[in-house]
């Protein structure tokens, strides 16, 4: 399998603020149980908060990142959920990831996320399938592009792949976010498109 899911930053920066392209309707996740779904997400409070909206098998927890624990407490970290739950991706199916918002406020590097997702990229097989949502921190712009430059640098060596412009939308649409991370009600339901869009 072949299918790469185009990012041109072009394409892309011509589309940030035009909310009339994306319909607000949740279209369908074909996906409800873990045992052969054509999609596992594994994620953050983003997810974790959207799990209505998903539909899907989502594995998430609040202050989840790439290799803490949690700031919660959550028993597994990004790196841990990712090492037990990429072997029940389906063929042709899908690991879809939302990690990245909170490294951005942690004391790792870019280079220490750009190596995170270089082994997460490794588990997986040809025939299955990577989405990643783009993160974005607005209290730490910087990082953010750093880790945003990491994924979309280390992702492109999985042959079937998307990356889900989350982050640059929101940096477009701030108001459908309670805080500049988190979805409103009408932000779910966008992510939740994003994400059929990319994966269906």
């Amino acid at each position: 399998m072949n299918r790469f899911i185009s990012t041109n930053p072009q394409r892309r920066a011509r589309s940030l603020g035009k909310r009339s392209a994306l319909k607000l309707a949740v279209l369908p996740l074909a996906v409800v149980t873990l045992s052969g779904c054509n999609a596992v997400m594994i994620g953050d409070s983003i997810f974790n908060m959207s799990r209505k909206e998903l539909g899907g098998f989502v594995d998430a927890s609040d202050g989840r990142g790439a290799d803490n624990a949690g700031l919660n407490g959550n028993p597994l970290s990004g790196r841990q959920a990712i090492a037990s739950l990429a072997p029940a991706v389906s063929e042709n199916g899908w690991l879809v990831i939302n990690l990245g918002t909170n490294d951005a406020r942690s004391r790792k590097t870019a280079d220490a996320f750009r190596s995170f997702v270089r082994n997460t990229v490794s588990r997986l097989k040809n025939d299955r399938c990577l989405a990643w949502v783009v993160p974005y921190n607005p209290q730490f712009p910087e990082r953010s592009a750093q880790i945003e430059s990491a994924l979309r640098d280390e992702i492109v060596a999985q042959p079937c792949h998307a990356l889900i412009e989350w982050g640059p939308w929101v940096h477009a649409n701030p108001a459908l976010t309670v805080d500049g991370i988190h979805p409103t009600a009408e932000g779910k339901q966008v992510l939740a498109e994003m994400i059929a869009a990319a994966t269906n």
